[in-house]
């Protein structure tokens, strides 16, 4: 086994309605981006040397508490591990990143123990797994990140249900624009449950507000009524703005976006910084594209 490679593969996502409202049990519409992928790569050595992990340096120490974590799950002696992480999901940027990691560390442990009889994963399995490891990272994350990667496909989320999936939408085109500012998704999530507190009355106000626009956008996006959709987003981005995780700099690309002809657009993931998500005709993508770059997009790229 110790020539043997176990590969885990994820990709990244966006939240086109919903986030932080999903926390507090309002639904969420979510989207795969599978041109955003991550893959772990895992070798049993026969050697108990200690632990390896090869990723870039910030995410060293997390990636071994979670290696650690899921190799007491399975079973297996993490000083025999030797583990490379390859990722093009930006990190930071709302897209899914740890998410991404989480799904596929699980999908490399899950191949692994099933050597040599092979086999797919069990996604619900690997859903649940991948909830721990956005625990163990974010602290109370919703669930809907490592679910959408995991089902690798559209889908309705609502905590403590079953996901809801939905058809993927061709038809439909949405781009992503980096602000180049990280963001810590947990102290996002704490900001909104402060505010939460701090204002409940307006809160379950806000709440009401989200079901509704969650509601609508779901039915336009499987009718590909892009002008509906885009209106949904942009509502949502400014009831983010009132909880207080929006930005300047994610206000100006939202802005850029709907100038330059998008039909919508909001943040998308955590906020504060990270990414903002505009939805589209293809004839309007290089001039949106253009508008976000000049408004400061470190990069912007077609989700699909």
């Amino acid at each position: 086994m110790g020539d043997t490679v176990f590969v885990g593969r994820a990709c990244g996502k966006a939240i086109l309605l919903g986030e932080h409202f999903v926390v507090h049990g309002r639904p969420a519409l979510a989207i795969p981006l599978r041109r955003l992928q991550t893959m772990v790569s895992m070798q049993l050595r026969s050697d108990s040397a200690g632990l390896i992990v090869e990723t870039q340096p910030d995410v060293v120490s997390p990636a071994m508490n979670a290696v650690r974590l899921l190799a007491e799950r399975f079973g297996v002696m993490p000083e025999r591990l030797s583990i490379r992480i390859d990722s093009c999901v930006p990190l930071g940027c709302g897209l899914g990143s740890s998410a991404a990691f989480a799904v596929a560390v699980v999908r490399a442990f899950q191949h692994l123990v099933a050597f040599p009889s092979g086999g797919e994963p069990d996604v619900e399995v690997t859903n649940s797994m991948a909830f721990v490891l956005e625990c163990l990272a974010h602290g109370n994350p919703s669930g809907v990140d490592n679910t959408v990667v995991s089902f690798e496909r559209p889908l309705v989320f609502r905590r403590d249900q079953p996901p809801r999936l939905i058809g993927d939408n061709s038809s439909l085109t949405f781009l992503v624009a980096d602000s180049g500012i990280r963001h810590s998704t947990a102290l996002a999530v704490a900001a909104v449950g402060e505010f939460a507190k701090m204002d409940p009355i307006v809160f379950h106000d806000i709440l009401c507000k989200v079901e509704s626009i969650v509601e609508s956008g779901v039915d336009a996006y499987l009718r590909s009524d892009g002008p509906s959709l885009g209106n949904a987003m942009f509502t949502n981005h400014n009831l983010l703005r009132q909880v207080g995780v929006s930005s300047a700099p994610l206000d100006r690309l939202v802005c850029a976006a709907l100038d330059a002809g998008a039909w919508g657009a909001k943040l998308t993931g955590a906020g504060v910084g990270g990414s903002v998500l505009a939805v589209t005709s293809a004839e309007a993508v290089a001039k949106v594209t253009k508008s976000l770059r000049n408004s400061g997009a470190r990069q912007v790229l077609v989700a699909q």
